[in-house]
């Protein structure tokens, strides 16, 4: 909570997106949220509250969410395959769906995709712990398609990117456009593509 008074009181009013990580129960999360309109946050998106596997937990707290605070819900640990999607669309358990390349692959995500957008159900893309390489070709998927309304690709900032080569002569550029991906005002170019996203702060419990 200390670190959502300091966004209060000198980074608001950026939007937030809270990523629990799965790492509450059903009412844990429906606590976080109450204590968080206490303070007068309210998050853009509350991302994973509950367990992947806990489909009911994860209905709950997406209704009581969106019918109470107007806050989505995204599933991303729960998203592993058309199948899961499959389940969150019928179900009616999340709002959006977070979709990573490493973890579906191309021809995999197409298809969450067309599931996705076939049920009205927003999209967010994101990406595992990866290189700049990977990034920027989940970036121009992204900007290529034009249907993600949340924007997460600025996991090459966590680790020592691994990849020495073949990009020399556009790193800057790639470091510029990983440097806005958590933090975004507004349209932001991603190699000659243009994202039309919210401006988001991306905090991670």
């Amino acid at each position: 909570m200390l670190t959502l008074k300091f966004y209060k009181q000198y980074v608001w009013p950026t939007l937030i997106i809270l990523d629990a990580n799965k790492g509450y129960r059903p009412e844990e999360a429906i606590e976080v949220l109450e204590k968080l309109h206490e303070m007068g946050v309210i998050p853009v998106l509350f991302e994973q509250p509950v367990h992947r596997d806990d489909w009911e937990g994860l209905g709950h707290v997406s209704h009581f969410a969106k019918n109470k605070y107007g806050v989505s819900v995204a599933a991303n640990e729960s998203c592993r395959s058309l199948a899961d999607v499959k389940k969150i669309v019928q179900g009616e358990l999340a709002d959006v769906v977070n979709i990573k390349l490493a973890k579906v692959g191309v021809l995999g995500a197409l298809e969450i995709i067309e599931v996705a957008r076939a049920s009205g159900m927003n999209l967010m893309i994101g990406g595992m712990v990866e290189t700049r390489l990977a990034m920027v070709f989940a970036g121009h998927l992204a900007a290529g398609l034009g249907c993600f309304k949340f924007v997460d690709l600025d996991t090459p900032l966590l680790s020592e990117d691994s990849v020495l080569e073949g990009y020399e002569g556009i790193t800057s550029e790639v470091d510029d456009v990983l440097g806005l991906i958590s933090l975004v005002s507004g349209n932001c170019t991603f190699y000659g593509n243009e994202f039309d996203i919210s401006q988001c702060l991306i905090i991670c419990d």
